[in-house]
């Protein structure tokens, strides 16, 4: 469709309606407008007017260059930890060749602490087998260890009392190479057949063989303490020995309440006393073992409270554990009169 000119206008504005698929297309001044999909053409810049400069196109600014990072230094890798130092680095006492005599430096250390630790120099050949042991106060208690020679050197492990520290008194740490035919081959091939080449003061002729022996002695505590413990451990025993006699002497007095099958009120009494003292005798037995642990010479202690529990019961043959029970008295006491 076309407007006429109005008014004899020198300028015409035409309009077109063209169906391109689209609602319509409008020519408005150089300007495209689709209404069908909603996108608009922007319009073009329009042309410099004469005799005006072109405007100056922008462009951004030039930023300078950013430098580089700095290189990494090279890592260096650290250092692997330095070995501890041997036990035996502060014994520096020259040992004379084996060819000469055999040689066994015992030293006790970490005694302090109640906990001692048993260093040994040595001039036995490396990978030598050697057994370590402390004796306390009552000597018949022997803790054991083993080791092995290194670098000349041998180091016990940590001897203690069940875990906790040894109690004041007088120790001694041992230390002894069991007989050759136990060792290694090769150890075996240097000290010789049957130790033929072992020589010194510290070799000995065992009964299946020649050892080496050698000790030191070291105390836990002070004297004051160590008196103090050892007269408490004799106190304790005497205890122990006293209530057991008197807990048998309990058992053999119930013997009337025996064997009374028709009687219920004498196997009710039975009943009631076999409780009361059964467990009186657990606690009695569970002090003799303590005892026994230090001392091995108190095991008659040990014997008379396994029996006595028997003795104070209700059985027919009750006096006959009662009996075994003071053997076991008997015993303990022939071995502390010798002493």
């Amino acid at each position: 469709m076309t407007a006429d000119n109005q008014g004899g206008g020198k300028s015409t504005t035409t309009w077109i309606l063209v169906g391109l698929g689209c609602a319509g297309l409008v020519l408005v001044g150089g300007c495209f407008l689709c209404t069908c999909s909603g996108m608009m053409s922007l319009p073009a810049a329009p042309p410099p007017a004469v005799g005006e400069e072109p405007a100056p196109q922008t462009t951004p600014p030039a930023t300078s260059p950013q430098p580089a990072p700095p290189a990494a230094a090279p890592t260096t890798p650290s250092p692997d930890p330095e070995p501890p130092p041997s036990p035996c680095a502060e014994l520096e006492n020259e040992l004379p060749p084996l060819e000469r005599r055999v040689a066994l430096e015992v030293h006790p250390t970490n005694v302090d602490q109640g906990r001692p630790i048993i260093v040994v120099r040595t001039n036995l050949p490396d990978q030598t087998n050697l057994m370590f042991s402390v004796r306390g106060p009552t000597p018949d208690r022997m803790r054991q260890s083993r080791a092995s020679v290194s670098s000349g050197c041998a180091v016990s492990e940590t001897f203690s009392d069940r875990g906790e520290p040894l109690g004041p008194g007088r120790y001694t740490a041992g230390v002894t190479m069991p007989i050759v035919g136990t060792q290694p081959e090769a150890i075996r091939s240097i000290l010789g057949d049957d130790g033929a080449n072992l020589r010194g003061p510290l070799v000995a002729d065992g009964v299946v063989g020649r050892v080496v022996e050698a000790s030191e002695s070291f105390s836990i505590g002070t004297a004051t303490e160590a008196r103090t413990a050892a007269r408490d451990r004799r106190a304790e025993a005497r205890r122990v020995r006293r209530e057991l006699a008197a807990l048998i002497a309990d058992g053999r007095r119930m013997e009337r309440l025996r064997n009374r099958e028709n009687d219920l009120n004498a196997l009710r009494q039975c009943g009631e006393r076999m409780r009361q003292l059964q467990a009186r005798g657990r606690q009695l037995r569970t002090d003799a073992e303590s005892i026994v642990r230090d001392s091995p010479t108190a095991m008659g202690l040990s014997e008379a409270a396994t029996h006595v529990h028997l003795c104070v019961s209700c059985l027919d043959r009750a006096l006959s554990y009662c009996r075994d029970a003071e053997r076991g008295l008997r015993s303990y006491d022939r071995e502390h009169r010798s002493r």
